[in-house]
């Protein structure tokens, strides 16, 4: 016996410039035993990863979800490219800010007569 109403059918996206569904984020009335079809669309520079559908992943595209219970539904999207990161954060970059600057001083104080030739 299926119980009757209706259920909440919540989708979302994890990165907002990630992508987006059709249909497209918000929450959705469903009747009980309605399946519902979501496809997850990536912008450019990245890439669908996965659904989140309550605790469960999956990496079908698009996805069908059946109207059983109350559902949220998250489009997971990660970027295609890596983004460089300075090691350590602001302290590499504060590192490597003194060491430029002392070299730059170093050689500002040395004369090309006062370098070894080779």
């Amino acid at each position: 016996m299926q119980p009757c109403g209706t259920y909440c059918l919540k989708i979302e996206v994890n990165v907002s410039p990630g992508g987006t569904t059709n249909p497209s984020p918000g929450t959705y009335h469903c009747e009980t035993g309605t399946e519902v079809k979501v496809t997850a669309t990536p912008n450019p520079g990245f890439k669908f990863a996965y659904w989140k559908l309550d605790s469960e992943t999956t990496n079908d595209n698009p996805i069908n979800v059946l109207s059983n219970h109350d559902i949220i539904l998250e489009a997971v999207f990660t970027p295609t490219q890596v983004v460089p990161v300075v090691p350590f954060g602001v302290i590499g970059a504060l590192l490597a800010m003194v060491f430029s600057l002392a070299g730059f001083a170093w050689f500002k104080r040395t004369r090309l007569t006062d370098i070894d030739q080779f």
